[in-house]
């Protein structure tokens, strides 16, 4: 793998880091997933974003939109019970 590759898989880490979405690889082969560990991407990606076949892909998926979905419902329940705790 070359350096140019980290260089843009760093940047697309970054990019989707700062939309708070993640990364999810898909049967990724060995040398490269050496690579990506040696170099210390997957500390970034998150072991659990990496994933064996698309079956695999898809449920981490649909598993990283469940928790999206469930922090939201988290979040806008805390802001309402915040808004009664702040009146008189």
């Amino acid at each position: 793998m070359t350096c140019l590759y980290f260089l843009r898989l760093r940047d697309l880490l970054e990019k989707l880091q700062l939309q708070r979405k993640e990364l999810v690889l898909c049967g990724p082969h060995s040398q490269p997933l050496f690579a990506v560990t040696r170099a210390g991407f997957l500390d970034r990606i998150g072991f659990e974003n990496v994933c064996g076949d698309m079956e695999a892909s898809l449920a981490r998926a649909r598993q990283i939109l469940d928790q999206k979905k469930n922090k939201k419902i988290i979040d806008s329940k805390n802001a309402v019970a915040n808004l009664f705790k702040s009146e008189p």
